[in-house]
Order: structure tokens, then sequence, then C-alpha cells
């Protein structure tokens, strides 16, 4: 989960990055607006829409015995209850706190209808000093405007209701509460929430003179907002909407080709955070069944090939048993299987690089998969180290394969 919540924040600050560079104050309402609700889901589908890894059916002959790790699931079950992760806790408090003050707006909104007269189908006075809003189908406006005035509003928040932008609005709450730890995601929001009144203001202005329009404007910038997740009538800022207003409106759909680039780059970066470790300078490593003697741990005293290699598997399995952690998830959801690590030990006898050679089943879940591989890597993560192997006398890099077997008992 962190690892996707990470590929998240990524995508979306890539998004609004761009937009920042090339699409903002550009005229293009609408085409801005496309891009940055597409910059809310995209990165949260991307994970599920690229391909799952295949990993190579070539696999070393595997000269290590199979190593069997298992836990007890009582024991799993019953620490996993009695223990809970500080960090989830931390985000829980934060995204029940964003949830309590997305819903605070519904509150309000549902408070003034409740209190409000009823005009029209979708149009209620309030008596409230409230900035006029639209909030989905309906509009709230404070009584007190001029039938012209309080025509010319009307017809703003209606091209808002018609432009379904408060769906905008909902999708972006959602998205700010699951990231709300994220410092962009108001920015990001308020760059979406401007290019709703970009857009808007291009359609009042096709039949509205300008001066009426900025007047009415005035009028009612000084009047409270209620919450910032509803439509007012007078933000953003009336200078920049002002400075827009002067500007031709352009329909820039190709600029849309952007994306192109950009999904690209969320691809790779969902490649990347797959891989399981970065893969060093390419180097020149032996098969086991090609070196002359195996690596040796420090305790190994044996002359013999044959003993050499007994007392190497030994230390193996004793570095693997003593640092398996068995992730909880996996474990309560009872996934077991055999995950195969592969090694290379370089000629100073250091274990330079691992990966996975083979995974779980396909059908295992992706989530519970990840885990429990980057379990796997992590038993070597202090490998220490040790003798080199040794071909014609001389010390060589070799390659293991290794396969784990996560089981339950």
């Amino acid at each position: 989960m962190i690892i996707y919540g990470l590929q998240a924040c990524l995508g979306v600050a890539l998004f609004w990055s761009v937009y920042r560079l090339f699409l903002k104050n550009k005229a293009a309402a609408r085409t801005n607006r496309i891009f940055l609700v597409t910059g809310l889901l995209l990165p949260f589908l991307l994970p599920f829409l690229a391909s799952s890894r295949r990993v190579s059916q070539a696999i070393d002959p595997i000269l290590l015995p199979l190593v069997d790790v298992s836990e007890g699931l009582s024991n799993i079950s019953a620490a996993q209850s009695t223990t809970i992760d500080a960090w989830l806790i931390f985000y829980t408090i934060g995204l029940t706190a964003l949830l309590i003050y997305q819903a605070r707006g519904v509150f309000i909104f549902l408070q003034l209808k409740q209190t409000s007269s009823k005009e029209e189908l979708n149009i209620y006075k309030t008596t409230r000093a409230v900035m006029p809003f639209s909030f989905f189908g309906s509009i709230v406006l404070p009584q007190g405007f001029s039938k012209e005035q309080e025509q010319l509003i009307i017809e703003h928040e209606q091209w808002h209701i018609r432009l379904r932008h408060s769906w905008d609005v909902a999708l972006s709450a959602v998205v700010q509460s699951i990231l709300w730890f994220f410092p962009l995601m108001p920015l990001y929001i308020k760059d979406l929430k401007n290019e709703h009144e970009y857009e808007v203001d291009e359609k009042m202005l096709n039949k509205t003179p300008f001066s009426t329009y900025a007047e009415t404007l005035l009028h009612v910038s000084l009047m409270p907002i209620p919450h910032a997740r509803f439509h007012s009538f007078s933000a953003p800022t009336l200078k920049t909407r002002f400075k827009m207003m002067t500007k031709a409106q352009k329909n820039n759909t190709w600029k849309l080709l952007i994306f192109i680039p950009l999904v690209g780059s969320l691809m790779y970066l969902n490649a990347c955070t797959k891989q399981t470790e970065a893969v060093p300078n390419k180097l020149e490593a032996l098969a086991s069944a090609d070196v002359e003697t195996p690596p040796q741990f420090d305790n190994c005293t044996a002359t013999e090939k044959s003993e050499m290699m007994q007392c190497f598997m030994q230390g193996v399995s004793k570095q693997i048993i003593g640092n398996f952690k068995y992730p909880k998830d996996a474990a309560a959801a009872e996934v077991q299987g055999t995950i195969f690590v592969q090694i290379t030990i370089d000629k100073g006898g250091e274990l330079v690089y691992k990966k996975i050679a083979k995974s779980l089943k396909d059908d295992v879940n992706e989530e519970y998969r990840i885990s429990m591989e980057q379990s796997a890597l992590n038993i070597f993560k202090d490998f220490p180290k040790l003798s080199p192997a040794t071909k014609d006398g001389k010390p060589v890099a070799v390659v293991y394969t290794i396969p784990i077997r996560f089981a339950l008992e």
C-alpha cells in the first residue's frame, strides 16, 4: 500500500507540474480541466492497468536445497491483532479528519437548504449572508440582489451544473482525503476550480456584457464562502479572472497529446517500483556449476569441494531462517508458495546483486506477491562477506538461485 500511495503522489505531482509549466493561464479552460481531472484518476488506475510482471522462465541450475520457512498462523494472527503499525494509525487519523471536513460541507449545504425558501425547482434563497454557490444540482442564493443580478448569478451557477463541475470537486475531495499527507493536493484542487470558473466565464460572456458581469462579481466578492467544496460565484481572485476574460478562449484539445509522454512516464515509474532492485553494471559471473570451489562463510574449515558446498549451503540456510519475516497480511490470507531468489557474489566475496528469479503463481493477489517478494529479498539484506568462489585458483563471481518456500503450519 505504501508503494501504491507513493506512485499516486508521483503521478499527481507529474500532472500538476506539466499543467503549471505548459497549460496554466493559456485560455483553454476545457482542455485544462480534462487534463487536471485525468491527473486525479490515472495515477490510481495505471498500476492496475499496467501489465503484471512476468518472471523469466530461464533459471540457473539450482544447487541449493529448498529452504522451507514455516510460521504458525495462530501466532501471526495474534501478533497482527495486538500490534498495529504506528504509520497506519497516523494515516487513519488524517484520513478520518479529512473525511469529517468533507462531510461538514455536505452538512452545511443540507442545513442551508432546510432553512431556505425554495423559489424554483433547484434554487434556494437564504437569509444568511453567504456567497452564492451551487452544489451538484442545487443553487443557494442569498436575498438582497436585484432581479438582473439574481438572474445573472443563477445563469452562472446553472453553467456549473450543466458542465458537471461538482463531480470534479467530489473526485478531488476523495483524492485529497486519500492523499491527505500530500502537500500539493490543495494547490492542485485550487487550479482545477479556477479552470471551472474560467470555463463558465467564457460561457457567460457570450451573452452578457463584460461590464455587467464584472460589476456583479465585484458586488458579491466580499461575501463569506460557506465551504471550500462549493462553487462560489466570485471565486477565485477577481484580478486573475478579469485577466483571463480578456483572452480569447481556445479549444486546444491537441495539447492533450501531452498525455502520451505522461502516460509513458507513469508506466515507467510503475515499472521501476516493481523492480526489486536496480540492476548494476553487467557483472561477469559464472554459473554455480562452473566454479571449482564455492564461496565460504568464516566458520567453514572444509577443504574438499563437496564439504565446502555443504558448509556454504548450511550458512545460506542459517541466513534465511535467521532473517525471515512472513508478511502479516499474506499470512493472514494464508498465502503460501515458493519464491526463487537469485544472488550474485562477486570475486571479493560480497553479495552485490539480488533479484526475484521466479515468483509465486499468477493467481496470487499482486499486493501479497509484492510483500512476499520483498520479504524474500530482505533476507539477504545484511549478507556477510564471504571468501570468494574460485576457478583455476583465482577468485571469481558466481550466481546462485535459492528457492524459499513460504509455508504456514
